[in-house]
């Protein structure tokens, strides 16, 4: 077996890498830069910032939306960008397209590790293979010897994994764009700046190739824990995903069933259903004190996620609630981002959240989300937005054919940011992207022509990065003329 310092031979694949590191690295800090002048400008006013959907709408200046949809645009817009509870968007995608991102790339190498390295060779079977640097930092065994040997409710600092997602890493997966692109670079250099101040509380990727893998991450500078859903990788996750049909499920304890159409009824993807809330049964019992109902429910994915946020809300220190005020995110990519808007549903419509301290609202960001659930699904989303428990910002992007399946009595939820394809658009001082609630506009064949590599992170990533582009352009502007 070689060892962790044997060099590869992708020795101009390694170069590359060098060098996107460093470009990447160099972009994050001027960005870092711009965006703290801009602050410092306003901040001397006594002036708040335009939000991203304040300067998208004194750049279009159109009322793009139905009389019907004005409240909610409007509620969802204040619930994510003013008021005491607000985020800045911008952040907000980077940060959790990040974490949507990492969550391939580190179950990826776990799984690496398991196998005893990286092969050194595709075709010779007797090359041997390249160890991870600092493995066991990521694969823990467990203190009651169960688990198989994987990590068992420990919690690994973001310090920890960036030892192990090192550019020395992310050099023996060269050819895997997967690990080594842009994205992941960004990510991993803002988890090594949290340090011991952010850390998984659990990732689950013990049966990768029959069950969901998810994490749950807590982190204390940003106040925040995340739930992160992986996107389709294995053949059980496609398998979830053509099994399109829609089939009943439990209407939310907060949604009153009377503002439903036709039957009442909500019906939701039977494969993300069956993935996520495996079928559980919605019996009579309903106090959350029911032992065995909670029982029942923590061998459902649904229940272990709900248990970990119990507990990450229950856990004290010197008997204070340690992360009594952190916010609640839900993110994913692809099928990971079907299973986020379910599950922020899901949680969102419980009022045993109020009993297990978890707050709201909670804050779901999705990435190529296909549909979920059908009008009566969207309806009681609308509803949970309305009370103040739930927003959703679905990103999608223009010739991405995924947001726009499967087809058939489908109806999309949230505040919808669409990026559109082409830099073209913020060289002219147009917007990159058109926001609209619910984003019913979108079809396949709006979408035409479909391309595979626009449903990727990566293209996500740089599309984002000209709507950033774009909104630090329109705020550089206001900045010169302030300054004048």
């Amino acid at each position: 077996m070689s060892s962790p310092n044997q060099s590869t031979p992708r020795n101009a694949k390694n170069e590359r890498y060098d060098k996107l590191w460093e470009k990447t690295v160099e972009k994050v800090k001027k960005d870092e830069r711009e965006e703290n002048e801009i602050k410092h400008v306003y901040h001397q006013k006594g002036r708040k910032v335009p939000s991203l959907l304040e300067s998208y709408a004194a750049a279009t200046k159109k009322q793009k939306h139905a009389p019907k949809e004005k409240i909610v645009l409007t509620k969802t817009i204040e619930a994510v960008e003013s008021g005491s509870d607000s985020i800045n968007v911008i952040e907000e995608m980077d940060f959790t397209m990040g974490l949507s991102s990492l969550i391939y790339a580190f179950a990826k190498v776990r799984q690496t590790i398991r196998r005893g390295g990286v092969r050194n060779s595709w075709w010779n079977p007797f090359a041997g293979r390249t160890q991870i640097p600092n493995s066991d930092l990521i694969i823990r065994k467990c203190n009651d010897g169960e688990g198989g040997g994987d990590v068992c409710n420990t919690r690994i600092p973001a310090e920890d994994i960036s030892k192990v997602l090192t550019p020395e890493t992310m050099k023996l997966y060269a050819n895997d764009l997967e690990i080594a692109n842009e994205l992941n670079v960004y990510a991993i250099r803002q988890m090594k700046q949290y340090g011991q101040d952010a850390y998984l509380w659990e990732f689950d990727d013990k049966f990768a190739n029959s069950q969901l893998v998810y994490g749950v991450t807590v982190n204390r500078r940003l106040k925040r824990v995340t739930v992160i859903f992986r996107g389709s990788v294995v053949s059980r996750d496609w398998l979830t995903n053509i099994q399109i049909f829609l089939k009943p499920m439990k209407i939310p304890e907060a949604v009153n069933p009377n503002i439903l159409y036709g039957d009442r009824k909500i019906r939701v993807h039977t494969g993300f259903k069956k993935y996520l809330l495996d079928d559980i049964v919605e019996n009579k019992a309903t106090d959350v004190n029911n032992a065995e109902r909670i029982e029942a429910l923590e061998k459902k994915k649904y229940g272990q996620i709900l248990k970990h946020l119990s507990d990450i809300y229950d856990y004290e220190v010197d008997g204070v609630k340690v992360h009594k005020d952190f916010k609640l995110y839900v993110t994913g990519h692809s099928l990971g981002a079907a299973l986020s808007t379910l599950l922020a549903f899901r949680l969102a419509g419980s009022n045993g959240m109020i009993k297990r301290n978890i707050p709201f609202p909670l804050t779901c960001i999705s990435y190529a989300s296909p549909y979920v659930g059908d009008r009566n699904f969207s309806k009681a989303f609308e509803e949970l937005e309305r009370q103040g428990r739930l927003r959703h910002i679905r990103v999608t992007n223009e010739n991405d054919v995924v947001p726009v399946a499967p087809p058939g009595g489908y109806v999309h939820t949230g505040l919808n940011i669409h990026f559109l394809r082409g830099s073209k658009r913020t060289n002219m001082g147009e917007p990159p992207f058109v926001s609209s609630y619910g984003n019913q506009a979108h079809s396949w064949l709006s979408q035409f022509p479909w391309a595979v590599g626009t449903h990727f992170l990566t293209r996500y990533w740089s599309r984002g990065q000209n709507v950033k582009e774009w909104y630090m352009a329109q705020n550089m502007k206001t900045k010169s003329s302030e300054q004048h």
